[in-house]
């Protein structure tokens, strides 16, 4: 009998092609809901505080960028990872090469991922004049946004943006 197939006993019916369809379809949309709680308690969609003012002062953010080329001043900021965190180093210079002193520097330390990490710490002159220092704890590794900023009173005279790659502690 060459045209009759063995019966196992076992047969693939409709409810059960429906009962794995449908659990598929379970399985997919239970692992969305898990991604999508993720995604809402690790990110609060806030990016800038206020940007719809910052796009209307854009005109004043070129004025401020052609001011501070205008200077002609060079700023070197050194982040060496050393035991305690990440000591900051900041040494501001002019055209000529002479060290500039500042009465209030301050780096704006943000964690893209993490708003609730964000610090702004104040550099303090060191003996050696010029040459401003701080120590930074920055308590996670990874990317680290740093903005530098020079403020005389009131006013903003010097600013440059740095990107910060922490990398994991070696156990």
């Amino acid at each position: 009998m060459m045209g009759k197939d063995k019966d196992t006993g076992f047969r693939f019916t409709g409810k059960m092609f429906l009962g794995a369809i449908i659990g598929f379809f379970a399985i997919v949309i239970t692992a969305n809901l898990i991604m999508v709680n993720f995604a809402l308690d690790s990110f609060d969609g806030l990016v800038e505080e206020d940007a719809y003012q910052k796009g209307r002062d854009y005109n004043a953010v070129l004025d401020a960028v052609a001011a501070q080329e205008a200077l002609g001043w060079e700023g070197y900021l050194s982040l060496p990872v050393k035991q305690g965190g990440v000591a900051a180093k900041f040494i501001l210079v002019a055209a000529d090469g002479t060290a500039i002193t500042a009465q209030n520097i301050k780096l704006n330390i943000r964690r893209p991922s993490r708003s609730d990490l964000d610090q702004t710490v104040t550099l303090v002159e060191a003996a050696e004049g010029g040459v401003y220092r701080a120590m930074l704890n920055l308590p996670l590794a990874g990317r680290w946004q740093i903005r530098l900023l020079v403020i005389d009173g009131e006013s903003l005279i010097f600013r440059q943006d740095y990107n910060l790659f922490l990398p994991r502690k070696k156990d």
